[in-house]
């Protein structure tokens, strides 16, 4: 996934318009749009601002350690079969994401996440 894709994400999964971004980092909105869809590269400043509007920093990653989803999710899985195998019920993913909700803990990304699973 491209950083425009993940910018789009971002944006919806923080239930922002791209008209919120856009009074936000004060980038008009069809040059917004060009951006996330891929159709232009911006500049360094300009995607800081974005990051800015979004509330989101970045964090320098090797590439070692990344994790593809598709490996997540077998780490999930194996994970599961183990609680299983030693007798500790599993917990219902969208159950814990209600707790944490209560807490007032942000979970709009997880729940995104969780809902494409589904």
């Amino acid at each position: 996934m491209n950083l425009a894709s993940r910018l789009r994400i971002a944006r919806e999964a923080s239930g922002l318009t791209q008209s919120a971004v856009s009074r936000a980092s004060r980038i008009a909105v069809p040059n917004l749009s060009n951006i996330e869809n891929g159709n232009v590269d911006c500049r360094l400043s300009t995607l800081v601002r974005i990051l800015e509007a979004l509330e989101l920093d970045v964090q320098l990653v090797p590439r070692t350690n990344r994790v593809s989803l598709e490996a997540a999710i077998a780490l999930s899985a194996q994970g599961r079969a183990r609680l299983v195998a030693t007798g500790v019920a599993q917990s219902d993913p969208q159950e814990r994401l209600d707790t944490k909700g209560r807490r007032e803990v942000d979970v709009s990304v997880e729940q995104t996440l969780l809902n494409a699973n589904v």
